[in-house]
């Protein structure tokens, strides 16, 4: 059984917003980045998964074992207009992972899960928390090398 460490995934992130008058300064701060843990994927003759919901909530597909627990990602807005309606989403800027240390095999995020929407507090401040499902290639090899892999997605705040 191979143990492959997941490592915290990379993050791009895009503020889009629509302003009629006043510039206003809006920001988005990671407070706590989304990670698959560390799992040993045991089988890859079909494609394989362990996913996280936004809500924390994990599960996964027979050929891979969970060493360490996902995490969820949590983010921060802050200096948004006060009770404002926000919409989010995420998605994966990157088709495959890549790695610290040379792989044969790499993993894909195939799903984001991120709420639709949040409304800012009084002081135009809100959290919400992001996860997604990390998918084997299906390719029948079980070569993925102990090292950590990143994969670059992409979240967008419209309001």
């Amino acid at each position: 059984m191979r143990s492959t460490t997941l490592g915290v995934l990379s993050l791009i992130l895009i503020c889009t917003a629509t302003f009629l008058s006043d510039v206003v300064k809006a920001d988005i701060t990671e407070v706590t980045p989304l990670s698959f843990g560390t799992i040993a994927v045991t089988r890859n003759q079909s494609v394989e998964y362990v996913a996280i919901d936004y809500n924390g909530n994990v599960s996964r597909s027979s050929g891979i074992h969970v060493i360490s627990a996902p995490q969820v990602g949590e983010y921060t807005l802050s200096n948004y207009p006060a009770n404002q309606l926000v919409f989010l989403s995420a998605t994966s800027v990157q088709a495959t992972s890549n790695s610290v240390m040379i792989s044969p095999e790499q993993f894909r995020l195939t799903a984001t899960s991120i709420p639709n929407s949040l409304t800012t507090d009084g002081s135009g401040n809100g959290s919400f928390y992001v996860g997604g499902t990390l998918s084997t290639s299906g390719s029948g090899s079980t070569v993925f090398v102990d090292t950590t892999y990143r994969i670059n997605y992409l979240i967008s705040v419209n309001y």
